[in-house]
């Protein structure tokens, strides 16, 4: 016998017309089936979940810290309740009451919010928590968890669909497939995010921490997130770019990662001078220089036979001072090369490779070495090619 036939029988003992003593034990039962509710949720919430937070408090695993938050407690406290309206309400209420499919069916599309709540709540609070245990990680976690909500929200919308027409959800999958083309329209971002994502961790195209720059889009900086949609980059200036993820995996993306990883960043340097002051080197300037040690010349190289010019002992003088550095790498070439006189003077190129990577000390290295080599082009009587000037 339910509760509400007990109700009514009890009410008609006490003589009270049947017009009212059944809406009196629908009532009961109602109101019995909210304090039930109520009261569990409190449990859940108040006690049960008080208890466990100070024992998480008290343990040396900050898992359960992450995992038993207010938040995860909030939608467990739903969840219990819906739980106990479905098996409750056949001990409360007849089968044969008016609103007995109702309130069954409003049971399971209950059971189904709150389950596909909590369980959203579970992964977040995973997420945040192994991002305060492994901060150095690389993960793209957040792609993996909305692509584990999204999961989560698709199987409650067709659970909830079986349940609204009552039908299996398989027969509900099978009536969905019709409208695969739609689904794919719409959720086309989100799939395209997605097969984006996989590709961006399983090639290690680039990863959180890194330093790229998008070709063609005038975006760089360092990728601060990765979601399932979007790439979230934060430039040198503090700002931040949003950028699609499938985009950065169709397009190209300029990765800094190996300049760290291997510990050598290229440094070019480039001295325009006139070519009007690129003259043979006389005894006068050979003199001036060896006595200040600035002729530098290779031992044993053979003599020009109309004689070296102060262009090209600047360059031997470039090349030996490059690979003095400590900071310049030897394991890499060291070049230094005169270029061919194109209308903007005679060009000395410098490149090589520098063990500092980090980009102030990598350009406070560049400006040294230029402001030196200007400095010393002097002594070399050469002089700077600067357009415009008059000649």
């Amino acid at each position: 016998m339910s509760f509400e036939a007990a109700a009514l029988a009890w009410l008609q003992a006490q003589s009270l017309p049947d017009s009212l003593a059944r809406p009196l034990s629908y009532f009961a039962s109602v109101l019995l089936l909210l304090i039930l509710g109520l009261v569990l949720g409190f449990l859940v919430r108040g006690i049960i979940g008080v208890l466990l937070r100070r024992w998480a408090q008290k343990t040396e695993t900050l898992w359960d810290d992450f995992l038993f938050d207010p938040k995860f407690f909030h939608r467990l406290s739903l969840l219990a309740p819906a739980v106990a309206l479905y098996f409750f309400l056949r001990t409360l209420f007849p089968e044969s009451w008016i609103w007995f499919p109702f309130m069954n069916k409003l049971s399971l599309l209950a059971i189904i919010a709150s389950s596909s709540s909590f369980l959203n709540q579970l992964v977040a609070n995973f997420e945040r928590g192994f991002r305060a245990i492994h901060p150095e990680s690389k993960l793209p976690l957040r792609s993996y968890t909305q692509i584990s909500k999204i999961i989560v929200l698709i199987v409650a919308a067709v659970m909830a669909v079986s349940v609204l027409i009552e039908q299996q959800p398989w027969g509900v999958l099978s009536g969905i497939g019709a409208l695969t083309a739609i689904f794919a329209l719409v959720f086309k971002d989100v799939l395209l995010g997605f097969v984006a994502s996989v590709q961006i961790h399983s090639s290690q195209v680039f990863k959180l921490g890194d330093w790229i720059e998008v070709q063609g889009q005038g975006v760089e900086g360092e990728v601060v997130d990765i979601s399932l949609n979007t790439v979230l980059i934060k430039s040198g200036d503090n700002s931040t770019f949003s950028v699609p993820t499938y985009s950065l995996v169709s397009g190209t993306v300029k990765n800094w990662r190996t300049v760290a990883e291997n510990s050598a960043r290229r440094l070019k340097i480039s001295l325009p001078f006139d070519a009007r002051s690129v003259v043979a080197a006389d005894e006068v300037l050979e003199k001036s220089l060896k006595e200040k040690d600035l002729w530098v010349l290779p031992q044993g190289s053979p003599p020009e036979p109309w004689g070296e010019t102060n262009l090209e002992v600047f360059r031997h003088f470039c090349q030996q001072k490059l690979e003095s550095l400590p900071e310049v790498r030897k394991e890499n070439p060291i070049v230094v090369r005169i270029l061919d006189p194109v209308g903007k003077g005679v060009v000395i190129e410098m490149f090589f490779y520098t063990t500092v990577t980090g980009y102030p000390e990598w350009a406070n290295l560049q400006s040294r070495l230029l402001s030196a080599f200007l400095g010393a082009s002097r002594e070399f009587a050469l002089t700077i090619f600067q357009e415009g000037l008059p000649r």
